[in-house]
């Protein structure tokens, strides 16, 4: 039975359900010294006692994970380093329509205590109340703030920070539909920059967030504004430079977080929009190949950008880094575990744009990173298929630069199940005939369109004349079969996929199937279809 001293009591309750949920029996005791280093090391005496100097409070989750998962015994002292000084999920509870319930949420913070993560995000643009706007959120799935709180009480238990993401400029398709909101409205998804009643909408979301969350730091959004000025701003102010108008909002933005003793981050994207408006490149690099000196004023001088990369490669992801040095000094990174837009997951991507991304940040000195699950578009994916994705982003924080089967270790145990069974759920929409050995690298989805489509309209058939995609995914059924036999903790996850995927087996080509026998009068297999 294992004993920890050094810990307080919400710490030791943590303890005992984290040993309760990874099923880990360790005998012995730990004693645990807090120390300033940002990492961990763990030293055994004669006795097989243990001592652990910890840097932050999650750093001890990760050594139960190691001192349970281990078949051997562990050496007298071994030890991991940070790469940042902060490790983060941003899970999207809003563009799906859908929150997760609070259960997974506890469920899956589990998983990131023995992973290392020491921060989460919450992606929210009306999935919690506000009480004086009831049309905010209005028909759409949202938390209670007593929801939240549990949410916040249970992260910092095991030594995770949960902070607010919020939107506070676009993004607001679902809340500026209602008419009570019609006088704040630059266009269908912005917010109109200038009017009062903005801002007093905003200062009850960050009063709401400061008062809900123990958190002092707040995400305030602000990105992919694509007609920022060029609604009924242009129509109440005329035509003035979008980095005049930025400037504007940010300042009464941060103005109101400063307020309620809050620190900001939001994202960097806008002040690369501003050199590019005509250009819907995310992150397109200036013509002249730097900021102008308007661009560059109109970023706050008290808030961390967040650069949000999710595809490219480690050279492109230098010259961005080397832009926003221009604008900032204070900037966190954030990735991408591409669990959206498919039914399955593109791990293909993910580990190569991951690697990429991380290696460059490492290079930089980047202090702060966020792996990002987004949800829009609605998700036919399920939340615990990203599983391997938060495994990978956790390795690189603890490792200088890990190969796949450093990855699959960590995985089998943290998550303890087989991580070969996660990767596959990338041939959902990764095809050899068409991708090669390079994987997917374009985050191609046709899982999505061959099971949504009419197949008596066979508007995407022209894609897949040729590729026997129905054995492609009659063999995918098969792999989540076996996956489902082989990791009892996610056999219904499995299941599901193995039922996408016989569905896919019949209905990928039936509009193919339909045509050729239509074409030659084949009423027999017309019947039959």
């Amino acid at each position: 039975m294992l004993k920890v001293k050094g810990i307080t009591g919400e710490q030791q309750t943590a303890v005992d359900t984290f040993l309760q949920k990874h099923d880990l029996h360790i005998d012995g005791e730990i004693k645990v010294i807090a120390h300033a280093k940002n990492g961990w090391m763990l030293e055994r005496d004669d006795g097989g006692d243990y001592v652990v100097y910890i840097g932050k409070p999650v750093h001890l989750f990760r050594v139960l994970s190691i001192l349970g998962g281990q078949a051997i015994p562990i050496p007298k002292r071994i030890s991991e380093d940070c790469s940042f000084n902060s490790l983060a999920l941003s899970i999207d509870v809003s563009q799906g329509n859908c929150v997760l319930r609070v259960e997974t949420i506890r469920d899956l913070i589990l998983y990131l205590a023995a992973m290392g993560y020491d921060r989460l995000f919450l992606y929210s643009e009306d999935s919690y109340p506000l009480g004086k706007y009831p049309y905010f959120g209005h028909m759409r799935a949202q938390y209670t703030i007593e929801q939240l709180s549990e949410i916040d009480d249970f992260a910092s238990s095991f030594g995770i920070e949960l902070i607010p993401c919020l939107q506070t400029l676009a993004h607001f398709t679902s809340v500026l539909r209602w008419q009570p909101f019609k006088n704040m409205a630059e266009d269908a998804a912005t917010l109109l920059v200038g009017a009062d009643e903005t801002y007093d909408f905003i200062e009850e979301m960050v009063a709401s967030a400061s008062r809900i969350f123990r958190s002092r730091y707040i995400h305030i959004g602000c990105d992919e504004a694509w007609n920022l000025g060029l609604g009924n701003y242009f129509f109440k102010h005329g035509l003035r430079p979008k980095s005049y108008i930025l400037k504007e909002h940010l300042d009464r933005v941060l103005g109101i977080v400063k307020k309620y003793g809050l620190t900001a981050m939001m994202w960097s994207d806008m002040f690369f929009r501003l050199e590019t408006p005509q250009v819907r490149e995310e992150y397109c690099v200036p013509p002249t190949g730097h900021f102008s000196e308007a661009t560059i004023k109109s970023v706050p001088r008290d808030v961390q950008l967040v650069y949000w990369e999710y595809i490219r490669d480690e050279e492109s992801v230098k010259e961005r880094l080397n832009l926003h040095g221009e604008l900032t000094d204070n900037l966190a990174v954030a990735g991408h575990i591409r669990n959206n837009r498919s039914v399955g997951s593109n791990y293909s991507l993910t580990f190569r744009a991951t690697g990429d991304m991380m290696r460059a940040c490492k290079d930089y000195g980047i202090p702060d990173v966020i792996a990002t699950i987004w949800g829009d578009d609605a998700p036919e994916s399920n939340i615990y298929a990203a599983l391997l994705g938060m495994q990978l982003f956790a390795e690189y924080q603890f490792q200088k630069d890990p190969d796949k089967d450093s990855v699959y270790s960590a995985f089998r145990r943290c998550v303890q199940a087989e991580p070969e069974d996660f990767f596959a759920l990338t041939f959902f929409d990764e095809i050899p005939q068409v991708h090669g050995g390079v994987g997917n690298q374009n985050a191609h989805n046709p899982s999505r369109w061959l099971l949504w489509q009419d197949p008596l309209l066979g508007l995407f058939d022209a894609n897949i004349s040729g590729l026997a995609l129905d054995e492609h995914y009659r063999e995918q059924a098969v792999r989540m079969r076996s996956a489902a036999e082989r990791n009892t903790r996610f056999r219904d996850i499995f299941r599901y996929y193995q039922l996408a995927a016989e569905v896919l087996s019949k209905k990928a080509t039936l509009g193919l199937e339909l045509y050729d026998a239509y074409e030659t009068s084949n009423m027999s297999t017309l019947s039959e279809l």
